[in-house]
């Protein structure tokens, strides 16, 4: 039997390294690990109803129902070396989707909609059917679970990143469990036109086209549309499996699969940018400078400034402003002092503003000088005036 060179991939292998990497850095948290905890009780309750609703609204799939599907999920299940019980099931669903849950340890069910079955061949099913089991495989079940409301804002943000690159590590994996790696890319077009991808032509320059349009708006938009998603954006997932499919159509591996590794690197920091500590320090100071704007640095103001900081930031400025005679004065000339060393992208000031906004509705109003420090670190950090008064009025509205 002739094998294919992404045949010998294994999923460890295709898995990006900077997404073991942010889980690592993830696992060590204790605030995250916690919330981990928590969730585990509410995702138990919620597998146990969504098990029940598939026993008796939905079909189970069995060798002796659907042996050719059965079949499939056995290949899948061995091509990504996993050791579990699972249940697969069919449900009327107007989506074309693809879910995992967890009914109890080691025991999990795959839940296919009709459409799946309807509109995606045996390959293109392989490619989903992976992708969903490799988030069990890459033991990122429980955190793509996770409330992330009450976590501090910049653990927030790594979560959120956690899950984008999960999805792309998954669909990595769902793609060599195909027979043609092109498959992979067709499956994502059928889930982003609702199966009705026959239509379409595969076209690597076109995908690329799209991207760069994605890009543009990131830049000039004053809006960070990645940043709370918990999956990239479709083009984005396609563009990186059209460049598997390069890697592999090269005939490469080893070096080369390093080198894809990077460049998936730098199109997700492109596509979904995160700050800087520079930036994270910056909005951290904007963030006193408004609490202490009418003196009145209350205990919901301190709450969400807190989700601000890591480590022993938020003891560390709360001691210094406490040494200052006027806290507000000091925070300005510290503000306008750091502002002139961070480069910020128009996405990154709005993102900066979203929080600062956030911390003067804490305790339910924006007080007069709060509004003023707000308008005074938007001039500052270069956003359009109208932008601020656009959100100001839109969160008091809230």
């Amino acid at each position: 039997m002739h094998i294919m060179p992404f045949q010998n991939l294994s999923p460890e292998e295709v898995r990006l390294p900077e997404e073991r990497e942010v889980l690592s850095s993830l696992l060590v948290s204790a605030d995250f690990c916690a919330a981990m905890e928590k969730s585990r009780g509410e995702n138990h309750r919620y597998a146990h109803r969504v098990h029940y609703e598939l026993l008796t609204n939905g079909l189970i799939l069995t060798a002796q129902r659907a042996p050719d599907l059965m079949a499939l999920v056995e290949s899948v299940k061995a091509r990504l070396n996993l050791d579990c019980t699972l249940d697969v099931y069919v449900r009327r669903n107007d989506a074309h989707a693809a879910s995992v849950i967890k009914v109890n340890k080691a025991h999990y069910a795959v839940i296919l909609s009709h459409w799946l079955l309807s509109d995606f061949n045996f390959d293109e099913l392989a490619f989903v059917l992976g992708h969903e089991l490799a988030h069990i495989a890459f033991n990122h079940f429980d955190i793509l679970r996770i409330a992330t409301e009450k976590l501090p804002s910049r653990l927030k943000e790594e979560v959120h990143e956690q899950n984008r690159l999960a999805e792309i590590s998954a669909d990595l994996a769902g793609a060599i469990c195909c027979k043609d790696l092109s498959s992979a890319r067709k499956a994502l077009y059928k889930l982003s036109c609702s199966g009705f991808a026959d239509l379409l032509t595969l076209d690597a320059r076109t995908d690329q086209y799209q991207l760069d349009r994605v890009h543009e708006l990131l830049e000039d938009q004053k809006t960070l549309f990645e940043a709370c998603s918990s999956h990239p954006a479709s083009i984005v997932r396609v563009t990186i499996l059209s460049a598997l499919e390069d890697l592999v159509n090269a005939g490469r591996g080893g070096r080369d699969l390093d080198k894809f590794h990077s460049a998936v690197k730098t199109l997700c920091s492109k596509s979904f940018p995160k700050t800087n500590n520079k930036e994270d320090w910056l909005t951290l100071i904007a963030a006193f400078w408004v609490a202490y704007a009418d003196d009145d640095f209350s205990m919901e103001e301190r709450i969400e400034v807190a989700k601000l900081c890591t480590g022993s930031e938020f003891k560390e400025l709360s001691a210094v402003c406490r040494d200052e005679e006027f806290p507000a004065v000091f925070l300005e000339r510290y503000f306008r002092e750091a502002v002139s060393g961070v480069k910020l992208t128009n996405p990154r000031r709005a993102s900066l503003l979203h929080k600062v906004i956030h911390v003067s509705l804490a305790d339910g109003t924006i007080s007069v000088q709060e509004e003023e420090v707000l308008r005074q670190i938007c001039n500052l950090i270069g956003l359009d005036q109208r932008f601020a008064d656009h959100l100001i009025s839109k969160y008091e509205k809230k």
